[in-house]
């Protein structure tokens, strides 16, 4: 699993990854940023971040949250944005 932290926001190499470990941390799907995009995050609490740290997620600096987004841009890791019903908070999540 790679999830990561940095001052504020919780990202992760994938969508599912990302979706599964936010909601264990008790976020809402819906509240997803940039949904189906190489920049898609959640934005976190400071008691939300000490959880993620808790549970497992790496602190990285805001230097290597660039660079993630940047390697998921060029890996294309992420579904385009009409082809994203396999992630919790679709309309279509389950179908």
């Amino acid at each position: 699993m790679a999830i990561f932290v940095d001052t504020s926001h919780l990202v992760a190499t994938s969508s599912a990854e990302l979706y599964s470990f936010a909601v264990s941390i008790g976020m809402r799907p819906e509240r997803i940023r940039h949904k189906g995009t190489e920049r898609e995050h959640f934005d976190l609490t400071p008691r939300r971040r000490r959880l993620a740290v808790a549970m497992g997620a790496k602190e990285i600096t805001k230097r290597e949250l660039i660079n993630i987004i940047r390697a998921k841009r060029a890996a294309g890791r992420l579904p385009k944005k009409e082809d994203d019903r396999g992630c919790p908070g679709s309309r279509d999540f389950g179908r």
